[in-house]
């Protein structure tokens, strides 16, 4: 047989067993594949190489996180041993903290240039002072005055009226004496020279009223180089209205009669210099306790409510404002500073005089 007859028969035996092979496939329903046993270990193997790199992610991970959290225990442990380890205090159980309590709410206003060069000068420093018993208590004795006059080397002139106050009952002058001689009327005489509502309402209450009337009409205004007011807190006592928010300059309000007092008194007297003070931290309600001004509403507002309304007058008028009440007698000193309820004695004067001096400079 040759060679060509035994690649027929070759390839005709392989045709042969494949038909064999087909016919069982088609008997059983499945089809068989040379290749099928190759690519299922294929399978296989990428399979255990996807266990073995999720196996390294997932420990990758879990030692990431436990490094993490034993940072976080280690910043927790330092700071609880800081924490109650503490540091050093610089805190002086002595120390005197007294200027830390309060603040003061001072308002400081100069003279200008140009008020300053058309002021006369006289070689003597010379203080008008008006109110009521922070300057008019004990007469030509007034401990304030003598101390003002004493810090500031000047002539203390003590025109103060008793039981005044600085807003009106009424602004027709009725049955309320004290209202013909209010800061309004005051400022007004002052300004304009006509004494004789001053006087006669003056008179009526009483010969040191009478007294202090008489020396404000025979004031030289020229040789005043300061005007110095202060009230104490009869008008919080009276219950005089504060404020009235449709009329500015209503004078039976304390902020209407305070505005157009500054206001004459520096249109009349543009080179004088004009310091108010607030009313200290005293006074009585009426059952005979003393005020916390801080908190007690007698009907009007609290205390330092109606100090609120002189500073903003004053601001408005850009007059000088010493706040007494914060800065020098406060709710918790006031015993040291004030007798008799709310008059300030000796060493509440000093006191006074002394912050007066630190925030005023005059000249004559």
């Amino acid at each position: 047989m040759s060679k060509k007859d035994d690649i027929l028969d070759l390839d005709i035996e392989d045709l042969d067993a494949l038909d064999a092979k087909d016919e069982l496939s088609e008997e059983t329903g499945e089809i068989e594949n040379p290749d099928d046993e190759a690519c299922e270990e294929y399978d296989d193997d990428y399979d255990d190489e996807d266990d073995d790199k999720g196996k390294k992610g997932f420990n990758i991970f879990h030692i990431i996180f436990a490094a993490i959290a034993l940072l976080l225990i280690a910043g927790v442990v330092i700071m609880l041993v800081k924490w109650n380890k503490g540091t050093l205090s610089d805190y002086d159980p002595n120390a005197d903290t007294s200027e830390f309590d309060t603040e003061a709410n001072d308002y400081i206003q100069p003279l200008s240039s140009t008020e300053i060069d058309g002021k006369l000068h006289d070689g003597a420093l010379t203080i008008l002072a008006i109110g009521n018993s922070p300057f008019a208590d004990d007469g030509d004795s007034n401990k304030l005055c003598k101390a003002l006059a004493k810090e500031l080397d000047a002539t203390v002139i003590n025109a103060a009226i008793p039981s005044s106050m600085i807003a009106q009952s009424s602004e027709s002058l009725g049955e309320c004496t004290a209202d013909g001689v209010s800061l309004y009327q005051v400022a007004e005489a002052l300004t304009t020279g006509d004494f004789n509502r001053v006087l006669g309402y003056g008179e009526a209450m009483g010969p040191e009223a009478y007294k202090s009337a008489e020396l404000l009409r025979d004031m030289d205004m020229t040789k005043i180089d300061c005007i110095v007011i202060m009230y104490d807190l009869t008008d919080y006592l009276e219950k005089r209205y504060q404020v009235n928010d449709y009329d500015k300059d209503d004078i039976k309000t304390v902020y209407g009669s305070m505005n157009v007092s500054l206001r004459m008194l520096k249109e009349a007297f543009p080179y004088t210099r004009i310091v108010v003070m607030s009313t200290p931290a005293c006074g009585l309600t009426s059952d005979g306790f003393y005020v916390d001004g801080d908190t007690v509403d007698l009907g009007c507002g609290k205390l330092t409510d109606y100090n609120g309304q002189v500073l903003s007058a004053c601001v408005y008028n850009g007059v000088s404002f010493i706040d007494v009440y914060y800065g020098v007698i406060n709710v918790d000193n006031r015993n040291e500073y004030i007798k008799d309820d709310y008059h300030i004695n000796d060493k509440g004067a000093k006191a006074i005089a002394k912050r007066f001096a630190s925030l005023i400079t005059l000249s004559d």
